[in-house]
């Protein structure tokens, strides 16, 4: 959920925002890395599953929806509001 809108339309405000990450990708495995990152769970989840964790095992799945809902990190967001606007 957008909880506060710093700059940008205020009606944002209280939208809910999903971001989908490719975890059976490298570049998936490094955003999701980020997102524990910032969101202070990283250590938590190299202690438990180590550095090579199956990110798409049951387990590891299993602990990222207890532990990551609820959790909020400041980030900047653009929108394209036509699919032209998103190509170009």
């Amino acid at each position: 959920m957008i909880d506060k809108v710093v700059e940008g339309p205020e009606d944002n405000e209280g939208k809910k925002l999903s971001h989908f990450v490719p975890i059976e990708t490298e570049f998936g495995e490094r955003q999701l890395a980020g997102i524990l990152t910032m969101v202070g769970l990283i250590g938590t989840f190299a202690q438990k599953f180590g550095a090579t964790a199956d990110v798409t095992g049951d387990a590891f799945i299993n602990a990222i929806k207890l532990k990551l809902p609820g959790k909020m990190i400041k980030c900047t967001m653009m929108f394209a509001r036509t699919t032209a606007a998103r190509i170009a």
